[in-house]
């Protein structure tokens, strides 16, 4: 709709069809696009994580750790500049993506990286999550109206798991 110029904005995440856009803007065909952050309007969005059930977390502490600290290495990895070619290049092979898309598909991580961390995380490594952000998300939460109650935030993360450096 948007390319049609039935809309004039969208609400979408950053992965995805809307970096397509960005990439065929710059080629001369279509439209320029401009993001607005929600972070820019005091909205600190939580969109990763490692989900674990409190089960696995008594029973196999040890494996969340591991786990946890594999993907911290991961992250740290793939996040640093000079990995950026390999890691579009892996990330496209394991997903099967044409090579067409490698300019969408490498636009798409240039924007992921600094959202893994928020204003509140940043410093700290990828994964450790902030009280402050996760208490923002339920009183925004709770003044639109998707919740009828604030949560408490430590109820629903732990840095616990999180490699100190």
């Amino acid at each position: 709709m948007f390319v049609n110029g039935q809309v004039e904005s969208f609400v979408s995440v950053v992965i995805g069809s809307p970096l397509d856009l960005v990439v065929r803007a710059r080629q001369g065909k279509g439209k320029p696009l401009h993001f607005m952050q929600f972070e820019d309007f005091g909205v600190a969005p939580l969109g990763q994580g490692v989900v674990v059930h409190e089960q696995t977390i008594a029973q196999k502490p040890d494996l969340v750790a591991r786990f946890v600290r594999a993907t911290t290495r991961g992250l740290n990895d793939v996040a640093k500049t000079e990995n950026l070619e390999e890691g579009v290049g892996v990330a496209m092979r394991l997903a099967g993506t044409a090579e067409d898309r490698r300019e969408s598909v490498k636009l798409q991580w240039q924007e992921t990286i600094p959202r893994l961390q928020t204003k509140n995380s940043t410093g700290k490594p990828h994964g450790w999550m902030s009280e402050t952000d996760w208490q923002e998300s339920s009183d925004i939460l709770l003044k639109t109206g998707a919740i009828e109650k604030p949560f408490p935030a430590a109820n629903f993360y732990t840095n616990d798991f999180v490699p100190r450096r």
